[in-house]
């Protein structure tokens, strides 16, 4: 008997999904992964969109909020669809796999449409890779919790899931990196949220995959950070082409030498789909352990928002999906509001243009100097009693960790050298 069989017709089969996912109101919304254009009439079609507008506004829709979004032509057809389906949300995952595969043959039909047509060649194959990895999805399966609760269990048993830091302090407190997590580094402009960041990327890619994505600095900005950093050669005399032969001959001895896996991504018109799509072409050939991003707000986007906030909103949101599906250490630089640069010391809240930023960020590192209020400060003076000069001093201070101790540290930075 064909699998098919229990449905009259494909409009029926769609009805009944549709009216499920009606009755359950917003329950595993998401997690059926569908869109409407796996519904091959238009009046499911729009129906299926206004479930989606609702459930993005208020995290659950019914029959009668839907009735009124709708034209009235397709009253009847929303109601068709509740009264076969309504009652029976609980069969929806079983049924879904049904509707994945009628329309995975409309998509095959479309790919080969797409790969005949004129254009671009790399456009046509984009397109139709996108649309390929739609048809290969899987069938939506409810989970098992002694299964989950046994990979929880491995993560804590796993310590090759930690993954350590050039600065051992940070470790100490935030017990390093994992995959899954996005950690937010703000600060002021000029502070060296690029130094630190770019220095903990290179350490940590002479032994994990890396990818860094720059939105401020090319690719030869971010590595003449790195000659300076690695060979102790003041940034100034490197902008400023006074370098010895020397120093010439070990840049190149380095580049020589350079076995570290980073992949650097510096397109400033890179959108966070366009990164997305980067980081996945990285793994293919790669192990991907940790994604730096510089900075969050400079990221654009492939869609119009009313602000600016709500576009920054969105690009954190994404970040941290990024995270969580390809199982890596998300560090996001940030910039902080002006504001910070007063006598008070920054606080999560001050993230420039957003409040989604410290509410996604599993960890919030903020790095501030306060010369002045260090000159006055005599414990800080204690600390930092044998330095050169106070201001080469940086406050580490963590202000968020979900899953672990706050505090804070001092840590002297080199901006001559990029350290």
């Amino acid at each position: 008997m064909n699998t098919f069989d229990f449905f009259e017709s494909d409009k029926d089969l769609e009805a009944r999904i549709l009216g499920g996912i009606i009755g359950l109101g917003g329950v595993a919304f998401k997690d059926f992964d569908l869109r409407s254009d796996d519904f091959s009439h238009p009046e499911f079609q729009q129906i299926f969109e206004k479930c989606e507008m609702l459930f993005e506004k208020q995290g659950q829709f019914d029959v009668f909020s839907l009735s009124w979004l709708i034209p009235s032509e397709f009253r009847q057809m929303l109601f068709y669809a509740f009264e076969l389906g309504g009652m029976h949300g609980r069969l929806v995952s079983g049924w879904v796999g049904f509707l994945y595969q009628r329309s995975s043959e409309r998509l095959l039909q479309s790919i080969a449409l797409e790969l005949q047509s004129g254009g671009d060649v790399s456009d046509r194959m984009n397109k139709a890779k996108e649309q390929f990895e739609r048809v290969t999805r899987s069938q939506f399966v409810l989970p098992d919790l002694r299964f989950d609760m046994q990979i929880a269990l491995n993560d804590v048993l796993n310590p090759k899931r930690i993954m350590k830091t050039c600065y051992s302090k940070l470790d100490d407190v935030i017990v390093g990196l994992r995959g899954g997590r996005l950690y937010v580094v703000g600060a002021r402009p000029g502070v060296g949220k690029t130094l630190v960041g770019m220095q903990v990327a290179w350490e940590m890619s002479k032994s994990r995959g890396v990818v860094f994505g720059s939105w401020e600095m090319s690719k030869s900005e971010l590595l003449k950070r790195v000659f300076a950093h690695e060979l102790n050669i003041e940034m100034n005399r490197i902008e400023a082409d006074n370098i010895s032969q020397t120093d010439k001959q070990k840049i190149q001895d380095l580049i020589i030498q350079a076995d570290e896996k980073m992949f650097i991504a510096d397109d400033p018109r890179m959108t966070i789909d366009a990164f997305r799509r980067f980081i996945l072409n990285s793994k293919k050939t790669h192990d991907i352990d940790v994604v730096f991003v510089d900075y969050l707000q400079l990221i654009p986007v492939d869609r119009s928002f009313d602000s600016v906030r709500n576009k920054v909103d969105f690009v954190t949101q994404e970040l941290k999906r990024i995270a969580r599906e390809f199982d890596v250490a998300v560090v996001a630089l940030a910039q902080l509001n002006r504001g910070a640069e007063e006598d008070k010391a920054p606080q999560a809240k001050d993230f420039k243009e957003s409040g989604q930023i410290e509410q996604e960020a599993d960890v919030v590192v903020l790095l501030h100097r306060k010369e002045s209020q260090y000159d006055k400060d005599t414990n800080f003076e204690r600390e930092a009693k044998g330095l050169q000069k106070i201001k080469n001093l940086m406050v580490f201070d963590i202000a968020k960790n979900r899953h672990g101790a706050v505090g804070g540290f001092v840590m002297s930075v080199l901006g001559q050298y990029s350290r």
